[in-house]
């Protein structure tokens, strides 16, 4: 990772940054959903998992209904009037396994389907972005507020009003633009320029407390 670390009269931290960094900053972010959110997601989750779970059980019990009534009525199924009762039970239970079959079929289906809509979704969110390696990024912070710039592509400059949260994660430095807009900078970055990133996480806090 390329650092450059300069300090005049702002406090400026460039980084080159690999898709591997963005993939472990998606996951890190999880632990910082706003408290609300967290709660909407895991009852949704709990709610969908115990609808899910209601209906598959009501389906092995009617399969389980009619096992029993096959199994009890095995000679009206018969190949042959002179089928043995041995033979017809034997027929019956070995045709009541098949609806059992059938209903692990049915939960393995639903399962490789919510895997692929989960593969689904995380593939279509990298083909959206370009690929981080090579791109070279900048975080300067100043009294006006906190700019993020690309070399020789974009320069985005926010307020520090505009700067919802700072957060010094174990694995980044987060800042947030909005409820789920973050810049990030791994902390690899500034253990190579050999800045204490605490050092720099206080500045930002600083001039954020001053600005406000």
């Amino acid at each position: 990772m390329d650092t450059d670390l300069q300090q005049t009269e702002h406090l400026q931290i460039s980084f080159s940054p690999t898709d591997q960094d963005r993939r472990y900053a998606g996951k890190r972010l999880l632990r910082y959903i706003e408290p609300a959110w967290r709660r909407k997601y895991w009852f949704g989750s709990a709610a969908f998992l115990l609808v899910w779970g209601s209906l598959f059980v009501f389906a092995c019990w009617l399969l389980n209904g009619i096992n029993n009534t096959y199994i009890q009525n095995c000679y009206l199924f018969a190949d042959s009037q002179t089928d043995s009762l041995e033979y017809c039970l034997y027929k019956a239970g070995d045709d009541g396994s098949s609806l059992w079959i059938m209903a692990g079929l049915i939960y393995a289906t639903t399962m490789v389907t919510y895997f692929e809509q989960r593969w689904i979704y995380r593939s279509f969110t990298r083909i959206v972005s370009h690929p981080l390696d090579g791109r070279r990024f900048s975080v300067i912070l100043s009294a006006e507020g906190l700019t993020q710039e690309e070399a020789g592509r974009s320069r985005h400059f926010h307020h520090w009003a505009g700067v919802e949260r700072i957060i010094e994660d174990q694995a980044f430095l987060l800042f947030y633009i909005d409820r789920n807009i973050v810049y990030f900078i791994p902390i690899a970055a500034f253990a190579e320029a050999g800045m204490d990133v605490h050092a720099f996480y206080t500045r930002a806090m600083e001039l954020k407390a001053a600005a406000e």
